[in-house]
């Protein structure tokens, strides 16, 4: 059976300019949870997980973009870890050689998963 090619679509971002406009039309309860989105690209789950012990406003770095111990690796970070392309990752997912979990539409990697491949390697 052949594979059916569907298009790539090029993601579209709000510009500079389009940000303020958008933070201002949202309820005030909503408005520090975009804000924090837009202005860092944090994901879903890295602004669900993120508290206030993880923001230090005068150096400004976020800890959740460090990360910790037990957070899921997607797969560039673990292709950077590995010296590999992404689909490299994939392949190895998908011939069961790196253990993995879906969620969506996206795999992660657990980094005790990751360690036992590499000994193993």
């Amino acid at each position: 059976m052949k594979k059916r090619k569907v298009p790539r679509k090029v993601p579209d971002f709000f510009r500079a300019e389009e940000v303020p406009p958008v933070l201002a039309s949202l309820p005030d309860r909503w408005r520090p949870l975009f804000a924090t989105a837009l202005y860092t690209g944090l994901r879903k789950g890295e602004l669900i997980e993120l508290r206030k012990a993880d923001v230090d406003l005068p150096n400004r770095p976020l800890t959740a973009l460090r990360g910790g111990r037990d957070r899921l690796l997607a797969v560039g970070e673990v292709a950077e870890q590995l010296g590999v392309c992404a689909a490299t990752v994939y392949w190895l997912c998908e011939r069961g050689d790196l253990p993995h979990l879906r969620i969506i539409n996206s795999i992660r990697v657990r980094p005790q998963d990751l360690a036992t491949f590499l000994t193993k390697s």
